[in-house]
């Protein structure tokens, strides 16, 4: 997109306040001018947004809301407004939440309280096709890859070869059958494993395996 055009934007938060503020914020630029087209206090009021002069350039939303939220409104906007960039715009500063959201197809992530400038700064790379996370969260992202590869890093052969087989969906049974080895020993092993991740379920061992590959994807 050539800077130089007006950039028409659409706001979606379930606090009028931050509607207000973000409103304001984009007024006062000028080069380039931004263009409030809608604003919208619920993912849910999407479907009045039917007319094709509602088609802008980035949205700026909330990732928590009531009824819809989070990735399943993620893929809301992104069916209605395929060639729009996506901002997410939030108090919600969990890594998890950050790198999912990304992964799911968010242009960007800010923390709310942001200062006018960082908001004319995301807006500009999400616009020219970069990614925008707002540095305060960049270091979460880049915590949970040292932290959690170097626990994978801790790992047996055989202990990677069990993760392996559970990330892929494989049984207890099923595992131990191909590496030739009892079911109750595949036990003995996801003990080992789950201490030094330092967790204690197979829900967390795959939530830790999504999370390092949408990081490094």
């Amino acid at each position: 997109m050539r800077i130089g055009k007006t950039i028409k934007i659409g706001i979606i938060d379930d606090n009028p306040l931050i509607i207000k503020s973000l409103d304001f914020a984009l007024s006062s630029f000028d080069k380039p001018d931004f263009s409030v087209l809608f604003t919208l206090n619920s993912l849910t009021e999407l479907g009045r947004l039917k007319n094709a002069i509602y088609e802008p350039d980035v949205i700026i939303c909330d990732i928590n809301m009531p009824k819809t939220t989070g990735i399943k409104g993620l893929q809301l906007l992104k069916k209605r407004f395929p060639n729009c960039m996506i901002i997410i715009h939030s108090d919600a500063d969990d890594k998890f939440t950050i790198i999912e959201a990304i992964h799911a197809g968010a242009h960007g992530y800010m923390r709310k309280g942001l200062n006018n400038q960082e908001l004319f700064y995301a807006i500009l790379n999400v616009v020219e096709g970069c990614l925008y996370i707002s540095p305060i969260l960049t270091k979460k992202i880049f915590e949970i890859i040292e932290f959690q590869t170097y626990h994978y890093g801790a790992l047996t052969p055989r202990e990677s070869q069990i993760v392996d087989g559970i990330t892929k969906g494989l049984s207890y049974k099923m595992i131990g059958f191909k590496l030739n080895i009892s079911i109750n020993t595949v036990r003995e092993h996801i003990k080992r494993i789950y201490k030094k991740l330092n967790i204690n379920s197979k829900g967390e061992l795959l939530s830790m395996d999504k999370s390092i590959n949408y990081a490094i994807a």
